[in-house]
């Protein structure tokens, strides 16, 4: 018998109900950390574009005022 502790409490399972939970959970927790790891790269893609896509409206925005302010009146 395994001793299997988990947020419900301590059980003693035999030998082949404990791989099988271990083999369900590594599954669980590997599909868990790819869905994981494709959310942060989808967001870190997303949010690199949103950035890039600012920094070139401000870039021409400034450019805009600097024109304004070292061309002489009319």
């Amino acid at each position: 018998m395994y001793h299997n502790t988990t947020k419900a409490g301590d059980r003693h399972v035999a030998p082949k109900m404990f791989q099988r939970l271990v083999t369900k959970t590594q599954t669980f927790s590997f599909l868990l950390e790819q869905q994981f790891v494709d959310c942060v790269e989808k967001n870190y893609l997303e949010l690199t574009v949103l950035n890039m896509l600012r920094r070139r409206t401000l870039l021409k925005t400034n450019t805009k005022i600097t024109e304004a302010e070292i061309l002489p009146p009319k």
